[in-house]
C-alpha cells in the first residue's frame, strides 16, 4: 500500500513539474511587441489653397457685391477690387456686378442675383459652379475651362459662352455667341450624353428631367 501511495505522489509531481516547463517553454516563445506610436494625422491648411493654383482678380464691381473665403460660412459684402482663388465664392445681388480674370484662362462677367463657386483654379483646369444668375465666360487663354451647374456640365472651347441658371425652376440655358462648347450630363438611367454647340445657338436643359434642346440664337 506504501509503495502505491509513492507512486502515486511521484506521479503528481511529475505531472506539475511537466505543466511548469510547458508554461515556461510557452512564455519564451511569445514575442515582445513593440508598441509604435501612431503617426501624427496630415494637417490640411483650409485657409490656405494648394501653392500652385491659379489667382484670379476681381477687376471692377458695382452695386451689392460680396466674397466668402475659404474658411467663413457666410458672405461678406466688398466694395473695392480683389484676388479671388480656389475654394472662394463670389455672389451678386439685385443691382450687383462684377468682372473677374484669369490670366490665361477667362474673363467671367457675373451680372445681378448671381452665385459662383471656384471650385478649382489649378494650371491643369480652372472649374466653376455656377449655381445661379447669369454669368458670361470669354476665354482667354489655353487652359481649360468648365463649368458645373446642377446636373450640366460644360467644357469653354475659345468661345463667349454665357450660362444662365434659374434655380426656381431648375434649367440651365447655355448661349454661345463666339466659338464652340461641349456639354455633358447623365440622364435619369445614368447614361451619359455629350454635345457640341457652335456660335448661335442655345441649349436649354430641364435639370429635373435631365434633357435639353438645343436652338438657334434670336439675339445675335
Amino acid at each position: 500500500m506504501k509503495a502505491v501511495i509513492l507512486s502515486l505522489v511521484f506521479f503528481i509531481l511529475g505531472v506539475v513539474g511537466g505543466l511548469i516547463l510547458f508554461k515556461n517553454k510557452i512564455t519564451s516563445v511569445v514575442p515582445n511587441f513593440v508598441q509604435v506610436p501612431s503617426p501624427e494625422p496630415t494637417k490640411f491648411l483650409l485657409e490656405n489653397p494648394p501653392k500652385e493654383s491659379l489667382v484670379g482678380k476681381i477687376t471692377s464691381l458695382s452695386g451689392d457685391v460680396s466674397w466668402q473665403s475659404r474658411v467663413d460660412s457666410t458672405p461678406s459684402a466688398i466694395v473695392a477690387p480683389r484676388n479671388i482663388q480656389q475654394g472662394e465664392k463670389i455672389e451678386t445681388g439685385d443691382n450687383g456686378k462684377a468682372v473677374i480674370n484669369f490670366a490665361g484662362v477667362s474673363e467671367i462677367n457675373v451680372f445681378p442675383n448671381s452665385g459662383l463657386s471656384f471650385v478649382q483654379t489649378l494650371p491643369v483646369n480652372l472649374v466653376i459652379a455656377q449655381k445661379k444668375g447669369r454669368s458670361e465666360y470669354i476665354k482667354t487663354g489655353i487652359i481649360p475651362l468648365t463649368v458645373r451647374s446642377l446636373h450640366l456640365i460644360v467644357e469653354v472651347t475659345n468661345s463667349d459662352l454665357v450660362v444662365t441658371v434659374d434655380e426656381e425652376k431648375q434649367v440651365v440655358t447655355l448661349e454661345v455667341r463666339q466659338g464652340t462648347a461641349t456639354f455633358a450630363f447623365n440622364d435619369l438611367y445614368n447614361l451619359s450624353h455629350l454635345g457640341k454647340l457652335d456660335a448661335g445657338r442655345q441649349y436649354v436643359f430641364r435639370d429635373r428631367a435631365r434633357k435639353g434642346l438645343v436652338t438657334l440664337l434670336n439675339n445675335l
